[in-house]
């Protein structure tokens, strides 16, 4: 096949994938455009809007939706995680500490717990969440800092044929931009500057087709923010559409092993030109002769690259910033409620919080505004007067005779009011099984949203209706989970490439570098009695002892070349979330840190031996006043044990 065509095909492959993914969407963006309009109020069909206006009946909106939605995003808030890396090994604790620092660095610079907040949020009213991350070069011009934009859920479409939760089955997942102007085109690819002043405007203007037959008005989307609009009555379109087309090439790699080498990092060496890794075997056949346990070993990798087109047509192509620490599409999903179960419907597969409650809700509504009718026409329902002696001035009456403190007049027959029908206790029925089928259905007991007043109950009983309550949502929180660890494996593959040395100490401290890089001053121990230096008659060398202050502490001598070759360790190792730590998550909220302080306290007075550091540690103290409480207790400790003689 001639090579143009070749190319040609590919670029047909990758937009028909993308028009398949749209379309398989197609359906659930319509349920979940719905859901984001329940749960801000807007819960009515414009028909029966329209309907019910022309007969003068109210439409009312009482949205049970938007509590429920703020109290399970208000869980998630109120029981953030940050990162911490624990060490599978204890010689592994220092790595540990340092990372677990860096990762609180890197979550603050880029406030990624609020933008997983959001990226929840989405979550449960949809059912999907995403976030993308990127690197931000303004304040720092060689690493840059590492920084997260939401990306909307109505513009991303994975392959519709993957079937795990992180997607890495997933053979492409493309990232749309509706609204791109040729400047901010420029700033995200400015070495293609050339080829976007020769781009053509997208033809349909005015609208834009996402998904199926939904069609939107056009409305500014910022490429760096990732604000996509609907399109508000002062917002023009832009000339440019963008899609973003994630997914992996197949390359070979060579591995040189060398199983002789003594140093661990010379076993393997990974060459992406065969020609490459030869020459470093003839090399060590040369050494060690042509002996097992030298050879070349060929793999395939997965390496995520990105090809980008703006109007139907490819601008440019590259491999993924974030690559080759980081391995898999950089895009973070997360699902509230997710299966794959073979299901005639698709857009039920994912589904958030919402969707299950719009009925419930649209009863509530319906039967509120019937009842609201009923009281405001029950307050006149007429009256019957006889034409001859009845009302002496019909229209009169009919125009005021529902006013307060209106005097009716009439001839020789007293009229007779007519009494409406009392309110229907069906209407009340159905609002009421409609509340509580909405508490049913999303799980979320009084006792959660904070309504059961029954003086009656007991704390206990309380307690186990809540945590009842918080089980029901612990699939949606089990989920996120999942994807707070993946980004927190992302953070880890980051570290090498956001810090330098220099940047990596700053953002662990002094204090810690010096605690953790600082040895006793040795000195030859002297008799007391003699002043001669006490010799080990095994060595016949001086037996050395920490040299001691006037204050009774030991003078300590900081090893800056142990400290500056830790730190590159922990920069260059790529493989340190394998072999060395492990990412998990610990709470930040003020609350779970003091009921899991007040926990450790009841242990410790059951005789449960916590060690004192653990105590300070989880107590709400500041890191200062840790310390120095740590520092007085270790003194003390060192000051109660008796001294050894000389």
């Amino acid at each position: 096949m001639d090579l143009a065509l070749d190319e040609a095909a590919k670029e047909i492959k990758e937009l028909a994938n993308f028009e398949l993914a749209r379309e398989s969407k197609a359906d659930w963006i319509k349920l979940a455009r719905e859901s984001y309009a329940f749960v801000v109020g807007d819960q009515w069909e414009q028909e029966d809007m329209d309907k019910l206006t022309a007969e003068g009946k109210p439409a009312l909106t009482l949205n049970k939706i938007q509590a429920l939605i703020f109290l399970v995003s208000g869980i998630q808030r109120q029981n953030r995680t940050d990162f911490r890396a624990f060490p599978v090994g204890e010689e592994d604790s220092i790595k540990a500490e340092a990372i677990t620092y860096l990762l609180k660095d890197m979550q603050r610079l880029c406030d990624s717990d609020y933008k997983q907040s959001e990226q929840f949020e989405d979550g449960i009213i949809c059912g999907e969440g995403w976030l993308e991350p990127w690197t931000n070069y303004e304040q720092d011009l060689i690493h840059g800092n590492l920084e997260f934009r939401k990306r909307s859920p109505f513009y991303v479409f994975p392959d519709p044929s993957a079937k795990e939760y992180n997607l890495s089955d997933a053979r492409y997942v493309c990232v749309y931009t509706p609204n791109i102007d040729k400047d901010d085109l420029i700033k995200l690819f400015p070495s293609e500057k050339d080829a976007i002043a020769d781009l053509p405007s997208k033809p349909n203007t005015g609208e834009i087709e996402i998904a199926g037959n939904l069609v939107i008005k056009g409305g500014y989307h910022d490429a760096y923010d990732d604000q996509e609009t609907d399109g508000a009555a002062d917002q023009t379109e832009l000339p440019y559409e963008m899609m973003e087309y994630h997914y992996y090439e197949y390359e070979p790699r060579y591995i040189v092993v060398n199983a002789l080498s003594e140093d661990p990092a010379g076993k393997y060496q990974v060459f992406e030109d065969e020609q490459e890794a030869q020459d470093i075997l003839d090399m060590l056949i040369f050494e060690y002769g042509d002996v097992d346990g030298i050879a070349i070993v060929d793999r395939v990798v997965k390496v995520p690259n990105i090809k980008v087109f703006v109007n139907d047509e490819e601008l440019t192509q590259f491999t993924s910033p974030f690559y080759p620490e980081y391995k898999k599409i950089p895009i973070f999903s997360f699902f509230a409620h997710w299966t794959q179960a073979p299901i005639k419907k698709k857009e039920l597969q994912i589904q958030g919080i919402v969707g299950a409650l719009k009925d419930p809700q649209r009863e509530i509504n319906k039967r509120h505004s019937q009842a609201l009718h009923h009281l405001n026409t029950s307050t006149n329902s007429g009256w019957l007067s006889k034409k001859k002696g009845g009302i002496s001035n019909v229209k009169d009456a009919e125009a005021n005779a529902s006013r307060s403190g209106y005097v009716l007049e009439y001839d020789t027959e007293k009229p007779e009011q007519i009494h409406p029908q009392p309110l229907s206790a069906g209407h009340e029925t159905a609002v009421a099984i409609a509340n509580a089928d909405i508490k049913e259905i999303s799980g979320l007991n009084t006792d959660l949203l904070a309504q059961n007043d029954k003086a009656s109950s007991s704390g206990r009983a309380i307690h186990l209706r809540q945590q009842q309550g918080l089980m029901m949502i612990q699939r949606i929180l089990d989920n996120f989970a999942r994807t707070q660890r993946e980004i927190g494996r992302f953070f880890i593959s980051q570290i090498g490439l956001v810090y330098d040395i220099k940047k990596a100490q700053r953002a662990i401290g002094e204090a810690w570098i010096k605690e953790h890089f600082s040895k006793p001053r040795l000195v030859p121990r002297l008799n007391p009695h003699s002043g001669e230096p006490v010799m080990n008659p095994q060595t016949g060398e001086p037996m050395m002892a920490p040299l001691m202050d006037d204050g009774g502490q030991m003078v300590m001598d900081f090893d800056e070349k142990e400290m500056m070759a830790f730190f590159q360790m922990l920069l260059e190792d790529a493989s340190l979330d394998r072999y060395d730590v492990i990412v998990g998550e610990v709470a930040t909220s003020e609350t779970v840190k003091l009921s899991n302080y007040t926990t450790l306290i009841e242990f410790a007075k059951n005789g449960i031996p916590i060690p004192p550091g653990v105590l300070i540690d989880e107590s709400l103290l500041t890191n200062h006043a840790k310390e120095r409480i740590k520092t007085a207790v270790a003194k003390a400790q060192a000051n109660a044990q008796p001294q050894r003689p000389a």
